[in-house]
């Protein structure tokens, strides 16, 4: 029966080996186009080692829908920002025109580098002009950089999950464990422009960084700002400022005229701040943390087209600048500034607004104090900090 049905099988495969209709589901040899493996793209074996380790160091990842709608919430504009493929980061890695930005929770850094045209539309934008005409070099401008560099901060700092970004005015030093750049397209109004970025840690994988406990600082003293206003201010303004004039944030105030209210402790790059309510005038209770009010005059120019010519790196300098008003201060050690919690009553190291201080973008620009205007709480101004 074996060799029966074996004999039937071999000539019915010879009858349908030898029939003309019979078709195979391969197609005939030669018609298959050869794939084009010269079109996809090549990741070294060094960018998949880098993916992985910066995965491990930055565990939640960054949503990029989550930073186009930030950066569409800023910009009062429909944006997308598209992933393209990876690219070399060597060069970014020191480059004087790239935004430069840490994130020091997490020992990385980051850098973006955006093309001229880009920079252009997105600081256009920010200060509701049309965009100018673009110059080469308008990246190496401060005052373009500066504008920038604080929308990526804000743009980061609300996407979700947010990043807190330093801002660094320069190229970060340091030693590289692992760096990725990548390749990508920002749809600003439809229109295309071009970025590339690239994200390094700047930690050995071997030993592990954590964020300093500050009970384990122990009697370490340290001295800590007291804000009593968050506000915007023109440039022309600030340079305007001289010894005996008074500067006055208006409605950003925590604190009236009487010298009752709040104050906070409120780090640069965080949208949230530990406030205390005034209970003398050397002494302040903790309230708890809430988020951060920023009050800003409408500062833009009345002709929202301005000048078509007028190119961006010069208009930037219309645009506000975000001024700390430092009134008190006080000195504890890091274990006693630990352990305070809502209710502790705290001891300033001064008479409340004796000496303040303001600050725009960590440097100091005067000292002052504080003083009544015709009932409008104001800061004389006793000394200018020299700088830019």
């Amino acid at each position: 029966m074996d060799k029966l049905a074996g004999a039937a099988a071999a000539k019915a495969w010879r009858e349908i080996s030898n029939n003309e209709q019979y078709t195979s589901s391969m197609s005939p040899r030669g018609s298959v186009a050869a794939y084009p493996w010269e079109m996809l793209e090549t990741i070294s074996k060094s960018t998949v080692r880098s993916i992985r380790s910066l995965s491990a160091d930055f565990p939640g990842g960054v949503s990029l829908q989550a930073i186009s709608a930030a950066l569409a919430s800023f910009l009062s504009a429909d944006v997308e920002l598209i992933f393209k493929g990876y690219c070399d980061p060597a060069s970014l890695r020191n480059s004087v025109e790239a935004l430069h930005f840490s994130i020091e929770d997490k020992g990385l850094r980051l850098a973006i580098d955006p093309e001229p045209q880009l920079a252009d539309a997105m600081v256009s934008r920010l200060l509701g002009r049309s965009s100018g005409i673009t110059r080469g070099g308008l990246m190496a401008n401060a005052g373009v950089r500066g504008a920038l560099a604080r929308l990526c901060v804000e743009a980061a700092r609300s996407a979700s999950p947010a990043v807190l970004l330093q801002a660094h005015s320069s190229p970060i030093e340091g030693a590289v464990n692992a760096e990725l750049g990548i390749r990508a397209t920002l749809l600003l109004e439809g229109r295309p422009y071009a970025l590339k970025a690239s994200l390094a840690a700047v930690r050995p994988r071997e030993r592990e960084v954590e964020a300093a406990d500050l009970r384990a600082l122990g009697p370490l003293p340290l001295s800590i700002p007291l804000l009593g206003a968050v506000c915007g201010a023109e440039r022309a303004t600030l340079l305007g400022l001289g010894e005996g004039d008074a500067f006055m944030p208006g409605a950003a105030w925590w604190l009236d005229a009487e010298l009752s209210g709040t104050l906070a402790i409120a780090p640069e790059a965080s949208g949230r701040a530990v406030f205390f309510e005034i209970t003398g005038s050397r002494s302040a209770k903790l309230v708890g943390v809430k988020p951060l009010p920023l009050v800003e005059e409408d500062l833009m120019p009345e002709n929202p087209e301005g000048d078509l010519s007028q190119n961006v790196a010069e208009t930037v300098l219309e645009a506000p600048l975000i001024v700390r008003v430092e009134v008190a201060s006080v000195t504890m050690s890091a274990a006693e500034f630990a352990a305070l919690r809502p209710g502790d009553v705290i001891e300033t190291d001064q008479a409340l607004g004796q000496l303040c201080t303001l600050r725009v973008a960590g440097r100091e620009i005067a000292k002052g104090e504080l003083v009544n205007v015709d009932g409008e709480l104001g800061v004389r101004i006793r000394k200018l900090i020299g700088g830019d």
